[in-house]
Order: C-alpha cells, then sequence, then structure tokens
C-alpha cells in the first residue's frame, strides 16, 4: 500500500539519519527520545498533510484537533496498559478469584466504551474540517505510523513493514550508528 510504504520510509529515514530512540547516554549526534518524538511528530504532521492533500486552513487546524485528542489518547493508552497489567496479574496467580476476574471484565468494558467515545468525538471533530475520505485516510496512517513507532527497536518489524507486510527473511539489517 503506497501509504504504509510512505511512512514506513520516514521511520527507517529518520533511523538512518543517526536517531536512536533509546539513546542511553545521548552525544552531540546523538537525539534524545524527547528530540526524536518531536521529530517524528513534525514529520508526521507533514506526511499527514501530504498524503491527505490538506489545505492551508485544513493543514492549520489539523495540528490542533490531533493536539486536542493526542492527551486524551495516551491517558487512555496508559489506563489500558495498567489494565492489562492488572489482567496478566490475575492470569498469573496461582488462586482463581471469580470476583477480581468479574471486576476486570467490567472494567475492560467500560475502557472500550471510553476508547469508542474518544474515537467518535474526534471523528466528528475531524470531519468539522475534512472530508470523510481523508478522516479514513488519516486513521489509516496514524494506525500504521504508530505500528512503526512500536516497532522502532525491532529491525525484523520495520524491515517486513517497510516492504509492504511481506516480512521476506532477506531482509537487510537497518544499520544504525
Amino acid at each position: 500500500m503506497k501509504h504504509a510504504l510512505g511512512t514506513a520510509s520516514l521511520l527507517l529515514a529518520l533511523l538512518a539519519a543517526g536517531a536512536s530512540p533509546v539513546a542511553a547516554q545521548p552525544g552531540p549526534d546523538q537525539m534524545t527520545r524527547q528530540e526524536l518524538l518531536q521529530r517524528i511528530q513534525r514529520e508526521f504532521e507533514e506526511q499527514i498533510a501530504r498524503e491527505l492533500v490538506l489545505s492551508d486552513e485544513q493543514r492549520a487546524e489539523l495540528p490542533g484537533i490531533l493536539s486536542e485528542f493526542g492527551a486524551a489518547r495516551r491517558e487512555l493508552g496508559d489506563m489500558r496498559g495498567a489494565f492489562m497489567d492488572r489482567v496478566a496479574a490475575i492470569l498469573e496467580a496461582d488462586t482463581d478469584d471469580p470476583v477480581q476476574s468479574l471486576a476486570l471484565i467490567e472494567e475492560g468494558r467500560a475502557l472500550r466504551n471510553l476508547e469508542e467515545q474518544l474515537l467518535v468525538r474526534e471523528e466528528e471533530r475531524l470531519l468539522d474540517i475534512l472530508e470523510p475520505s481523508q478522516v479514513l485516510l488519516l486513521q489509516i496512517v496514524r494506525d500504521q505510523f504508530g505500528d512503526l513507532i512500536q516497532s522502532v527497536g525491532n529491525r525484523d518489524a520495520v524491515a517486513r513493514f517497510s516492504r509492504g507486510g511481506r516480512g521476506l527473511p532477506e531482509a537487510p539489517e537497518i544499520p544504525r550508528p
């Protein structure tokens, strides 16, 4: 898919340029994690503007909307991570506590409802400035970009994604300084 290749090439270019997402002791030539994330965010916004063929007005308004909902997304992501930790703890425990398990099932439902409500509010806000097809494309590109960021530490995953998901075994490693 064209969008997957464009997004993958962006992240690969950042990595090839020497951007180390997990720099233990950043030197003069290494980016800190925060600098890398800021650079990725700028590149992401430029990629979105190109792929969605945004007007100047849309390009000016979109970052504000993404930022507005980004904080809520991060908060829900943190909540999901904590929830998954609690689920893992229950499943790894030697005892089976049906009361705790049922409580986690209810918590999972509530969390999914919050995620759905956020998505609907964000889509409605995006539809104020974008065409429906642009909203769909934004969601796809953002999901692909998120997958890439999560796989930064996994060279094989980045290489597979950059070849359209085929995952050929002869993929060259991404050089890191």
